[in-house]
């Protein structure tokens, strides 16, 4: 990922790039923020794939 300008946030939109570029969308199970319905819905523009049953391991963070 790159900075953005300002610039890039009032700049017109002709196009929305998802349509022609392959994009992945991740659903964090364990999101403080936004909750996994919520992921879904966003990604639901997205081509459909077969969702990984989620992990009942911890995320282990590495310092």
């Amino acid at each position: 990922m790159v900075n953005q300008t300002v610039r890039s946030f009032a700049e017109k939109v002709e196009a929305a790039a998802w349509r022609n570029i392959p994009s992945t969308y991740i659903i964090t199970e364990q999101d403080k923020a936004i909750p996994p319905a919520l992921q879904e819905q966003m990604a639901a523009p997205q081509p459909r794939l077969p969702r990984p049953q989620p992990s009942r391991r911890k995320a282990r963070y590495l310092a």
